[in-house]
């Protein structure tokens, strides 16, 4: 079975083809229906829309909070074709003592076990934070998510490192970049003039058949769209 994915940060369904913060779900539900997959991790999303996103482009939705913005539930949602047997949000645990001076947020890993034709898949998505050591909590979670899963695991979202940092390469010990192993590595940000690949597909027991940047500019960040053969 061959399986199409999307990780797409939409933070919160701004539209980056108009001036200020103009929320736009229409159109980052018409870029999930035209590419069709049968599952979608979604990053940067409040709590009340992912069930507006499904209602636009079917299938069921889940949301996994992370925090709170502005008063509301802020995290990571995905919307799936496929039959969800299971969902569970996993906190990233904050840095102890914040050793950057950059900005951070506490985030999650969802975690959800998906039936494809009868074989459960395990899908993880994640935003992972801005600095070092958030980057070391997020990467210590999902490999301790890992090594308690059987069967294939696939990886996906913003992780907001660019290849070869330290904390990602450590992902290695459970997974593989299907970008570097199909040799096909696109960059993914920002979306209008993408420098640079921080959006990614890590897997564990499946086989990659390709991976893209969907090229359109809807939110911050170019979807990437991955296939797997299970």
């Amino acid at each position: 079975m061959i399986i199409k994915l999307m990780s797409f940060n939409i933070q919160h369904g701004r539209n980056h083809n108009l001036a200020g913060d103009v929320v736009d779900l229409p159109l980052m539900a018409k870029v999930i229906r035209d590419v069709s997959p049968l599952f979608v991790g979604l990053q940067e999303v409040y709590a009340d829309q992912p069930s507006i996103l499904s209602a636009m482009t079917g299938g069921s939705a889940c949301f996994g909070r992370a925090t709170i913005d502005e008063g509301k539930d802020y995290g990571n949602a995905v919307i799936s074709h496929l039959p969800v047997l299971s969902c569970e949000t996993i906190p990233i645990p904050d840095p102890v003592k914040r050793r950057y001076k950059g900005y951070y947020e506490t985030r999650c890993v969802m975690k959800l076990s998906i039936d494809c034709k009868g074989k459960p898949v395990t899908l993880l998505v994640s935003h992972f934070g801005l600095n070092p050591d958030e980057h070391e909590n997020a990467v210590n979670t999902v490999i301790n998510i890992a090594s308690a899963c059987g069967g294939p695991v696939i990886l996906m979202g913003d992780l907001n490192m660019r290849p070869g940092e330290a904390p990602l390469q450590r992902l290695a010990s459970q997974f593989a970049d299907a970008a570097k192993i199909l040799n096909h590595e696109e960059w993914t940000f920002p979306s209008h003039c993408p420098d640079r690949r921080i959006d990614y597909f890590w897997y564990r027991d499946a086989a990659p058949v390709s991976i893209q940047a969907y090229k359109v500019v809807a939110s911050d960040h170019l979807p990437l769209v991955a296939e797997f053969a299970l």
